[in-house]
């Protein structure tokens, strides 16, 4: 994550708040993105 998709400041931010920001990706379905704090 965080290559060119935008990605890059909010998993510093959430990392820094010992959080986790995760994605799943599927073809012709879109992605999930999910943060946790």
């Amino acid at each position: 994550m965080g290559s060119g998709i935008g990605l890059r400041l909010p998993r510093q931010i959430m990392q820094l708040h010992n959080g986790q920001l995760t994605a799943d990706s599927k073809p012709d379905a879109g992605s999930t993105f999910s943060l946790t704090f």
